[in-house]
């Protein structure tokens, strides 16, 4: 028979208790001319000058400003590698991240190294995403090039990868060092992606901030005018930056961050990437409207709508896209539970409805499909319908 274990005969200890994990600061820069000033400043980009570093960019910003920025940095002595990826949605994804890795592991990155990105959302989040992991975390540089990126995808610290299964599903909070964001860099863009990256300009005046609603409603304003695009980036950035800091994991104001993305996600993706993360964004927007106007009890669809085609942004969901596959998205989303969406609705202008103490209001899934006349008859199963 084995012998009973042995007892301590010492009192049990206290329970010792720490804190570790400071918290991270980022320096968010917003200027004209930016880009250029970098080949003036002592330490551009804070890089260290005894590293290697690795910059991101894509095959068009390449073309435009990634060969300018590379020649700025390396002729203050900086040893920058350089690295371009394919254009477009697809190279937000697993597979790229992998070959990123390995590339950028082979050009001699270590700890010290720094990422940057430079580009749009895309950009932005495949660099965050190495940053975060490589050697389980480097310092990270985004110098935005799009509205997307500049007034939102380069802002915080999430950073996410695209799958076959849905939007952003794989992804890391991981706050960049520092934001070098230069306005002047849209006179490359073309009008439609200026206009794409408004709408996340548009969210933050529809759901939280007055004075953001009045400068955007401005009769006389336009995309074209760099000074107001560089205002209403400026605000954008502060709202969302204190935002982020009161509330960094979105669990209660912060859901303002993800106004209109519980619809848009899923019509961005529904539709192969065919619409703008910014358009598919406006498109949900107009459906968190229209579901607040029937559970919140305020109807402002019609100003949703108007507000958005003052900027040239589309408000319905595409006919042609199969409702099944719509809340098939829906649920894989990362704001549903169970049956249960988690969404941020608004009570009338720059407001967000509040749910008991905080903002994240629960919507049933079968409740969203009949609010946007997708009538499910049961779980996977839908009757024709006309989508208004």
């Amino acid at each position: 028979m084995a012998p009973p274990p042995l007892r301590s005969t010492f009192p049990l200890p206290r329970l010792a208790s720490f804190r570790t994990g400071a918290p991270k600061t980022t320096r968010v820069h917003v200027a004209r001319g930016a880009l250029g000033a970098l080949g003036h400043l002592d330490a551009p980009l804070g890089l260290d000058p005894e590293a290697r570093h690795v910059l991101v960019t894509d095959e068009r910003v390449d073309r435009l400003h990634g060969q300018r920025l590379v020649a700025l940095l390396r002729g203050r002595g900086l040893d920058v590698a350089y690295v371009v990826v394919p254009e477009g949605e697809g190279s937000k994804s697993l597979a790229q991240y992998v070959a990123l890795v390995d590339r950028v592991l082979e050009l001699g990155a270590d700890e010290r190294t720094t990422m940057i990105s430079l580009g749009g959302g895309v950009v932005c989040n495949l660099t965050g995403m190495i940053a975060a992991t490589l050697f389980r975390g480097v310092r990270l540089v985004h110098v935005p090039t799009t509205l997307m990126s500049q007034a939102d995808a380069a802002i915080g610290h999430k950073q996410a990868l695209n799958g076959p299964r849905g939007k952003n599903l794989v992804g890391s909070y991981y706050a960049p060092d520092l934001v070098w964001v230069d306005p002047d860099t849209l006179l490359t863009l073309e009008e439609r992606w200026v206009r794409d990256g408004f709408a996340e300009i548009l969210k933050h005046a529809l759901a939280q901030d007055e004075a953001l609603l009045a400068c955007v409603s401005q009769p006389d304003a336009t995309l074209r005018d760099l000074d107001f695009v560089t205002e209403c980036i400026e605000r954008t950035v502060a709202l969302k930056c204190s935002t982020i800091d009161a509330d960094p994991l979105e669990r209660d104001e912060a859901m303002v961050l993800q106004y209109g993305h519980t619809v848009g996600h899923a019509v961005e993706h529904a539709a192969g990437y065919a619409l703008g993360h910014g358009e598919s964004v406006a498109i949900g927007m107009v459906a968190a409207a229209r579901i607040a106007a029937d559970l919140v009890g305020v109807d402002t669809v019609d100003a949703h709508r108007e507000l958005l085609h003052r900027w040239a942004l589309p408000t319905e969901i595409p006919r042609e896209l199969d409702p099944s596959l719509l809340l098939d998205r829906i649920r894989r989303g990362k704001r549903c539970t169970g049956e249960t969406l988690w969404m941020a609705l608004v009570d009338g202008p720059a407001r967000l409805a509040r749910h008991g103490r905080g903002c994240a209001w629960p919507v049933p899934v079968d409740e969203c499909a009949r609010i946007l006349g997708w009538y499910p008859t049961h779980r996977g199963s839908f009757a024709p319908c006309a989508v208004h």
